[in-house]
């Protein structure tokens, strides 16, 4: 398995409940659902992100010399409003926009709801 990179969870606490003295910590608290593999889809999200900018990046680098002539990249909505839960792969736009000269991404009135998807008569 030489050259595989093999990623595991880095998240080790959700969130802490020591309170800012003895006084005044949280009590009759439920956590009813929450478990740690949350912590593991915040990972899964991570390395999407990751390895759509090293997609990106391998794409840039093939087009020839960097430097040569500008390089850029559009996705079509910003990343903030999609969904991390939609299956798309959502790339970061912050990473993406590193690996390239320009990075650029559209809103239109048919991405900003499900409303705007719909068949017209």
């Amino acid at each position: 398995m030489d050259g595989v990179k093999v990623y595991r969870p880095t998240q080790t606490q959700v969130f802490s409940l020591e309170g800012a003295s003895p006084n005044r910590r949280v009590e009759n608290l439920t956590l009813d659902g929450l478990t740690i593999q949350h912590t593991d889809f915040m990972d899964w999200k991570a390395f999407v992100a990751d390895k759509l900018r090293d997609d990106l990046a391998a794409k840039a680098d093939a087009t020839g010399a960097r430097g040569v002539l500008p390089i850029s990249s559009h996705s079509d909505a910003p990343a903030v409003l999609l969904s991390p839960l939609s299956g798309y792969g959502n790339p970061d736009d912050w990473l993406m926009s590193r690996v390239v000269d320009f990075y650029g991404t559209s809103i239109y009135p048919r991405h900003a709801s499900s409303a705007g998807c719909r068949e017209l008569p």
